[in-house]
């Protein structure tokens, strides 16, 4: 059985499946990492606007932050269930 870690986005995801090789495995987490970084980013916010609008203003940051760190809690999700699709499961 493989059992492999995988460092992604500050997490560690494990997959096993049996009877996979290390190159099938390669391939396959290739394969379903090139599938789930084709989704787009989220688009930032629109830029504030008005007297109190500025572009150090935290708020703003924040959004855009925020809409990054979900794109790539979507991809990390994307990528897990193509392994799973493929037969990997998750440790």
């Amino acid at each position: 059985m493989l059992a492999v870690g995988v460092l992604l986005a500050g997490c560690t995801t494990y997959y096993s499946k049996p009877g996979a090789t290390e190159a099938q495995f390669q391939r396959d987490l290739y394969e379903c990492q090139y599938q789930a970084a084709a989704l787009p980013y989220a688009p930032p916010p629109p830029a504030p606007t008005g007297p109190y609008a500025s572009a150090g203003m935290p708020g703003y940051q924040m959004q855009v932050a925020g809409g990054n760190l979900a794109a790539a809690a979507n991809r990390k999700k994307v990528e897990q269930q193509c392994m799973a699709a493929r037969g990997y499961s998750t440790e």
